[in-house]
């Protein structure tokens, strides 16, 4: 764990204790090493650096060291940042390195967790039969798969998720066609569409999904699609997308198809239904029954009606949250940073 924090006085010791993991203490050995350097490893990067243009003029050209290892060590076993922000920033491009010399992508780690967080709050919905994942799907379907298949009480859910965001400022109609998330989108709801088929044929019943039709279909994102479930969005920006990437597949249908949600509002839809004692394929018809043109898209429409009632956190985030602060405070001695 890394904070920082401005005081007075010489840096705290750098302590990186961890009480019950050597392979935990190890790995974050490793991330320390690899961000931080005393202050004579980072003049001579810097003046190497500097070396490589023949021109005076142009040696101020060259990138500072602390860029790239912005945690001072110094002699004393202490760790000074001078540039906080840069800590996560330089974590983060170590952590992708390693994914790709894994043979994975920062992505799939993403998803992969987003996965493991969507199945958690699932377990904890009313009248839970079951959560099936993609690697037990693929024992017995050679198509396209989606990422959980949750039964409960009122039905099958096919669950997908697409750990992508569009960053598009004016996001027209032509920016939107052509964006990775679009793409992402049009693939997700393929699987949805793939799996939901293979429900319908009784491929899943040997793992106990006997149901023979879903009774909604939903993709989550990791943050909100301008306009996702709306029927210009269908028709304009998806169908055409779907014309390109699978063009024999029939036009995907608003609402029919899948119902699109961020990762947030996910998390507050399952909230919702926990504090209301509602279903998931309940809570979904009771949305895409209302004029999109009153209620607006899922986020907005889960922020007017929790605002009413006060929603509250169920007890099990709550427990989860408190359980994961006492093994932190247990388990580390913090690493305090300072300026």
């Amino acid at each position: 764990m890394i904070s920082a924090r401005a005081s007075p006085g010489p840096p705290p010791s750098l302590s990186t204790v961890v009480k019950e993991s050597p392979e935990l203490q190890k790995r974050q050995d490793a991330v320390l090493d690899a961000i931080s350097a005393t202050p004579q490893e980072i003049g001579q990067l810097y003046r190497e650096r500097r070396s490589q243009y023949n021109r005076p003029y142009l040696k101020g050209l060259a990138r500072h060291a602390i860029l790239d290892r912005p945690l001072i060590r110094t002699t004393d076993n202490r760790v000074i940042a001078p540039i906080p922000h840069l800590v996560g920033a330089r974590t983060f491009d170590y952590l992708a390195n390693l994914c790709k010399d894994s043979g994975d992508t920062i992505g799939q780690k993403l998803t992969s967790a987003v996965e493991l967080h969507a199945k958690y709050l699932l377990s904890k919905t009313p009248g839970l039969r079951s959560i099936v994942q993609e690697s037990d799907l693929k024992r017995h379907f050679n198509g396209q798969c989606c990422d959980l298949v949750y039964e409960h009480d009122d039905g099958i859910v096919p669950v997908e998720i697409k750990c992508t965001t569009e960053g598009s400022r004016v996001p027209s109609a032509d920016i939107l066609r052509s964006s990775t998330a679009t793409g992402e989108i049009c693939k997700g709801i393929l699987q949805l569409r793939c799996i939901s088929r293979a429900i319908e044929d009784g491929t899943f019943v040997p793992i106990g999904i006997t149901a023979n039709t879903t009774a909604c279909k939903i993709l989550i994102t990791l943050s909100e699609i301008p306009f996702a479930n709306t029927q210009w969005y269908y028709e304009n920006v998806l169908n055409p997308r779907l014309a390109d990437i699978a063009p024999d597949e029939p036009r995907f249908e608003r609402m029919r198809d899948c119902v699109i949600i961020s990762l947030r509002d996910f998390e507050k839809m399952i909230c919702y239904i926990i504090s209301e004692k509602y279903s998931v394929s309940n809570f979904i018809s009771r949305y895409t029954g209302e004029d999109y043109s009153a209620v607006g898209e899922i986020g907005t429409y889960l922020e007017s009606i929790t605002s009413q009632i006060g929603l509250p956190y169920p007890n099990f985030i709550r427990e989860t949250g408190h359980a994961f602060i006492e093994s932190v405070r247990n388990d580390w001695d913090e690493l305090r940073i300072d300026r």
